[in-house]
């Protein structure tokens, strides 16, 4: 089946529904979590469709076992039983997705999809405001490490704090995506 036969197919089949979407979903999580593997190319999905493939190589990649259970979910045949959106942030909330993405990361993201779309020198001024903000709602966490002191013989180990937080990257991939 090409590319035109499959459209042909989803059009006489009707409408999208929201299952489609999380499927859709699972892929880019999937995809995200393998980095950049993506569970599916076209043939692959037609054969999974008709039951005669699954991407088992490609999750087995995910070292989270929520995460990849969470995807598993997402992405199984049968539409009718995957949850909503809404539903799987509802299940997953402090588990695969953090306190911090329903308090602030999501409201936060969101002012950057919205009309009037930002241009992306609008949306680096705004984060930037924002950095203080981000990093206490994010709870980027205080970590020591080792400096050496170079000018004390004995290298006397002094301990700094350095801040740190894994959601960040996500803040970094809305600035880079601005370039």
């Amino acid at each position: 089946m090409d590319t035109q036969q499959l459209v042909a197919f989803i059009e006489e089949r009707g409408h999208c529904k929201p299952s489609m979407d999380v499927f859709s979903a699972g892929c880019c999580l999937a995809e995200l979590f393998t980095e950049g593997c993506a569970p599916f190319d076209l043939t692959q999905l037609l054969l999974f469709r008709a039951g005669e493939y699954y991407p088992s190589k490609v999750l087995d990649k995910i070292d989270d076992p929520k995460v990849k259970a969470l995807i598993e979910h997402m992405i199984q045949r049968d539409p009718e039983k995957r949850l909503s959106a809404a539903d799987y942030l509802e299940q997953e909330r402090g588990s695969v997705f953090p306190k911090y993405f329903y308090s602030f990361l999501w409201p936060f993201l969101k002012q950057f999809a919205v009309t009037p779309i930002l241009s992306p020198d609008e949306k680096i001024k705004l984060i930037k405001k924002s950095i203080p903000d981000i990093l206490v709602a994010l709870g980027a966490e205080e970590e020591t490490f080792v400096i050496e002191d170079k000018d004390n013989s004995e290298k006397k180990d002094e301990e700094k704090p350095i801040k740190k937080c894994e959601a960040l990257i996500i803040i970094t991939s809305l600035i880079t995506s601005c370039l």
